[in-house]
């Protein structure tokens, strides 16, 4: 199973939008997908038309080894789609997970927590897909071991342009773990009517001309209604011209990832 974990620490750059979305296409090409919501606003798992609230378990008893990623995964209504949920729970985790909350005994490890429960399910999906939390933190740092790509959201504006900088860094420690994970970065949120966005994008290819895809995910209201209805947009609306730069994401992704 390849993993790929969508990350940035700035907020509202298009994670849980990219994550969402990016599942979805695959899944309807008939690669079997597990999301999985890493990120204590659930605001994935409330993306796909689920309340936290309504699961007794989650990617928290997951990452304290209480429960398996095959007990919390769910089934969504696209064929081929599964994810394993999250709930607020999640915020109160990373104390646990560092001083072996509850008597777990998770001090050793605990940064592959993540890694070794997805590779339990190598046989079940092709394909896993995590959203995380726009914090660096244990949840970050988990899904950064357990990924074959880091996959970057870099909206088209110039403070989530400067933000990127600061994950380079983190992202050359994870590599002290996991030596072979690849970074991209997607440009979102370009809207050509401005100067400064086009602008941005510009710089993010001219700073990082190795790691940027060529993909442009467009800033569109069709992605933002499709919240309203707790679908992906590729669902929504799937001849959108928002929809149809996620399609091209995943082409481009099927020759890397």
């Amino acid at each position: 199973m390849k993993v790929c974990t969508v990350l940035n620490q700035k907020g509202g750059v298009g994670k849980t939008t990219t994550s969402a979305n990016l599942a979805c296409v695959f899944a309807e090409r008939g690669t079997r997908v597990l999301l999985i919501d890493l990120d204590p606003q659930a605001a994935l798992t409330i993306s796909l038309g689920f309340d936290p609230m309504d699961f007794e378990t989650h990617m928290y008893h997951v990452l304290l080894r209480q429960a398996t990623l095959a007990d919390v995964a769910i089934r969504t209504e696209l064929d081929n789609l599964d994810l394993a949920p999250t709930s607020i729970d999640l915020c109160g985790i990373e104390a646990e997970m560092i001083r072996g909350g509850r008597g777990s005994g998770l001090t050793i490890g605990w940064e592959q927590i993540l890694a070794k429960a997805i590779s339990t399910l190598d046989n079940h999906y092709d394909v896993a897909i995590i959203d995380t939390p726009p914090t660096f933190g244990c949840l970050l740092t988990n899904a950064l071991v357990a990924a074959n790509m880091a996959l970057i959201p870099g909206q088209c504006h110039y403070l989530s342009y400067r933000a990127l900088e600061w994950l380079f860094p983190i992202l050359e420690d994870i590599k002290e773990v996991n030596p072979n994970i690849m970074v991209r970065i997607v440009r979102t949120m370009l809207d050509k009517r401005t100067l400064h966005s086009r602008e941005v994008s510009e710089k993010i290819v001219n700073t990082y001309p190795k790691l940027t895809l060529d993909t442009i995910i467009k800033l569109s209201i069709r992605a933002a209604d499709a919240t309203l209805d707790e679908k992906p947009v590729v669902i929504i609306n799937p001849k959108s011209d928002v929809a149809c730069n996620y399609r091209q994401l995943a082409d481009e992704l099927e020759g890397v990832l």
